[in-house]
């Protein structure tokens, strides 16, 4: 055989040798191929898997983180910042958040800088607002503003008792309606003489009526402008002068009285010496038909001078007062005392004293309530001609420590218009009347520290009450 067949031989034996051995081995090389493709296939899943996770956290924490970043930024934290890792669109976004919490941070703090500035400009404000407020509600002078529109913006206490109107009355109302007409004329005179004034300011004085009371006002108008001259109302600054002008009436008054009865009192005794001496010596020598005559003259002049001689009496009285000699006095006695006189010399009036079981003493002048006492009752009885009632009641106020001494009749009344000059020296609707009594009284009750209250007596009548402290 030749020797390239024999070697194709061989080769042929060793192939088929090594093919039955590879027959052998296919199926455990076959497993092994598979578990080996398998174990890949699972390592590139889990891999992936791996992967996927990796790269999903890798976006998923910042968004958290700033989603959590948020949530402290809207409960008011902003005093951190968060850490940026990389330069992709999520770190921008970072990056762009911390930004935004600085400035917001920023912005706070200069808002609480100026929160904390204007706290404090408003505190300073509100406590100069209370302290004017504190001086306005103090001073003595009423106070009223009116602004632009002609509303009441402020009234102090002041004025709210001068004028005898709460301050809801009148703020916020336009002050045309709180005017009469005659009223309202006048102010309206005021304002165009002020808008012409180049000071911005008149002062002129004021009467008024309120509540049936005559006021006597100093008012002094002023208007209000701001730094660039603009007109914001009117202010109105007064003061009550009623029982000021009644102060000086009353002085003026005693100093007449005072000169009445040095000038009056002085002749009128020679008068009267003089016409009794002519009745005592020419009477009886005269004849039938002169002596009528000359017995009825100098009759009327010996009684018109005792008259004028009272009349100077009461003038002197009125004029030099004296001051109160204070004691402890019980007001029932005295009043009783004054009564059992008066009870005898008219008996056609029923006197009745009202006083309660326990009434303690006052600091007073007897002799001077005692007279006050009977120029309230002469009144009284004058007024009631035809007879009537005449009650004297004395009450003691604990709150006030107060002693309350009321006389009231049933005659006719006071006339609301005389209200308001019933004090007043000599003036009288009394025929005859010298219109002192009142004025004395009135004196005494304030030279006692008291006050005095004129009222009707129901059902008809006048009522005076007199107002004492006890001590």
């Amino acid at each position: 055989m030749p020797q390239d067949i024999s070697y194709l031989l061989d080769d042929i034996r060793s192939g088929y040798e090594d093919y039955r051995q590879l027959r052998l081995f296919q199926n455990p090389i076959k497993g092994s191929l598979l578990i080996t493709l398998c174990l890949i296939t699972f390592l590139i899943i889990f891999v992936s898997i791996w992967f996927g996770f990796r790269l999903a956290k890798s976006i998923t924490e910042p968004v958290k983180m700033l989603a959590e970043a948020t949530h402290r930024v809207a409960m008011g934290d902003l005093d951190f910042s968060l850490e940026a890792k990389g330069k992709d669109e999520l770190s921008s976004l970072v990056l762009a958040f911390n930004i935004m919490t600085q400035d917001i941070r920023e912005a706070r703090r200069r808002t609480e800088e100026t929160s904390r500035q204007l706290r404090k400009s408003y505190g300073e404000l509100e406590h100069r607002r209370r302290y004017i407020e504190i001086i306005l509600q103090n001073v003595t002078a009423g106070v009223i503003s009116i602004d632009r529109q002609g509303f009441v913006t402020l009234m102090n206490k002041s004025a709210a008792s001068i004028l005898n109107m709460s301050s809801e009355q009148v703020i916020g109302k336009p002050y045309l309606q709180l005017l009469t007409k005659d009223q309202a004329k006048e102010f309206e005179e005021i304002r165009q003489e002020l808008s012409l004034s180049p000071k911005g300011t008149l002062q002129r004085p004021i009467r008024i009526e309120i509540k049936e009371k005559t006021l006597s006002l100093l008012a002094s108008f002023t208007i209000l402008r701001d730094q660039d001259e603009r007109s914001l109302g009117v202010v109105i600054v007064f003061d009550d002068l009623t029982e000021l002008e009644k102060i000086q009436r009353l002085a003026a008054w005693r100093e007449v009285a005072r000169r009445i009865a040095h000038e009056v009192k002085n002749p009128l005794t020679p008068i009267q010496l003089s016409a009794q001496r002519l009745r005592k010596k020419y009477l009886d020598k005269l004849d039938d038909e002169a002596r009528p005559v000359f017995d009825k003259c100098t009759n009327v002049i010996i009684s018109q001078a005792k008259e004028l001689k009272h009349l100077v009496d009461e003038f002197s009285n009125f004029a030099r007062m004296p001051a109160p000699r204070l004691r402890s006095t019980r007001l029932d006695g005295l009043a009783d005392d004054v009564l059992v006189i008066y009870r005898a010399g008219h008996p056609n009036i029923e006197f009745k004293l009202d006083v309660p079981e326990r009434l303690p003493d006052a600091l007073l002048d007897p002799d001077q309530i005692k007279r006050a006492l009977i120029n309230l009752l002469d009144n009284a009885v004058v007024s009631m001609p035809d007879g009537g009632k005449i009650n004297i009641q004395i009450t003691y106020n604990t709150a006030g420590n107060e002693i309350c001494l009321s006389v009231s009749d049933t005659g006719p009344g006071i006339s609301p218009k005389d209200l308001p000059r019933l004090f007043e020296p000599y003036f009288s609707k009394r025929k005859g009347g010298t219109g002192l009594g009142l004025a004395i009284v009135n004196s005494i009750v304030a030279d006692h520290n008291g006050r005095i209250l004129v009222e009707n007596n129901i059902p008809s009548g006048a009522k005076f009450v007199l107002i004492f402290p006890i001590t």
